[in-house]
C-alpha cells in the first residue's frame, strides 16, 4: 500500500474502528487535524469522484439540500420562515405502524414545546406522502 498502515495486530484499529463506528470493510472514515469526523462515507467519495476534486468529500449543508418552498398547514411558505429557528427533522412513513403510532406524541410534545419556545420547528419528511409542517 503507498500510505501508512496500523498493524493489523494493533489494538488501535479496534479502538479508532469503534470510536469512529466503522461497520463492514471496507470503510473510509475522513478525519480533520483534529479528528474530528469530515465523512464517514470515504468510500463513496472515493468511488464517486476518482479525481478528488471535491476532497475531503464534505457531506452537504442542511443549507443545500433544504427546499425553497415549504409544506405547512397553511399551504406553500418560503423556508426562511425557519430562519434562526432549531429545526428536527422526523423521517416516517405511511405505512410504518411504529411511525403512526409515535405522531400522536410528537404532536403532544410539540404543542408543549410551542407554548414555552418559539425557536424551533418540526419539519417531516412522510416518505410516500408529502412533506408538512407540524
Amino acid at each position: 500500500m503507498p500510505w501508512p498502515c496500523i498493524p493489523f495486530e494493533n489494538d488501535s484499529k479496534e479502538t479508532l474502528a469503534r470510536k469512529y463506528e466503522t461497520e463492514g470493510i471496507p470503510h473510509l472514515v475522513v478525519v480533520d487535524e483534529n479528528g474530528k469526523v469530515i465523512t464517514k462515507d470515504g468510500v463513496d467519495g472515493v468511488f464517486s469522484d476518482e479525481s478528488a476534486e471535491y476532497y475531503p468529500w464534505r457531506p452537504k449543508r442542511l443549507c443545500d439540500l433544504w427546499p425553497m418552498k415549504i409544506l405547512t398547514k397553511g399551504g406553500l411558505v418560503d423556508s426562511s420562515t425557519l430562519d434562526d429557528k432549531y429545526l428536527m427533522l422526523y423521517f416516517s412513513a405511511h405505512w410504518c405502524p411504529p411511525c403512526r403510532d409515535s405522531i400522536p406524541f410528537l404532536s403532544e410534545a410539540y404543542t408543549k414545546l410551542k407554548a414555552k419556545r418559539d425557536d424551533f420547528e418540526v419539519s417531516c419528511g412522510i416518505f410516500k406522502a408529502c412533506l408538512v409542517i407540524i
